[in-house]
């Protein structure tokens, strides 16, 4: 069930895509910095993730998650939100860059 969680929650996300979450962003100037935000979490999960060393604990019981949970999970993860934006919204990676301007 946590991975239907998982995908609901997903589509969600995608489904707020495609309503147009970047185009309210971008109505707004002020809300540019959410972008930002979106790219810096990004970098820093990378920036955490490459070095980190595997270590496997053995769990006396393993956590239960459930569908409620998978979708929860995807609301919070921005990546989602980058990944949809990007899919669904058709802007350019370098959105108001100046060398392509």
């Amino acid at each position: 069930m946590y991975v239907a969680g998982v995908i609901l929650g997903a589509n969600d996300v995608c489904l707020l895509a495609v309503s147009g979450l970047f185009a309210f962003i971008v109505a707004f100037p002020k809300l540019d910095f959410l972008l930002l935000q979106f790219q810096s979490v990004i970098f820093f999960f990378a920036y955490k993730i490459v070095p980190s060393k595997v270590r496997l604990e053995k769990q006396s019981k393993p956590a239960h998650k459930g569908f409620f949970d998978g979708i929860v999970i995807q609301l919070f993860n921005p990546k989602v939100y980058v990944v949809a934006l990007a899919l669904f919204s058709g802007i350019p990676i370098l959105f108001k860059s100046l060398i392509f301007s």
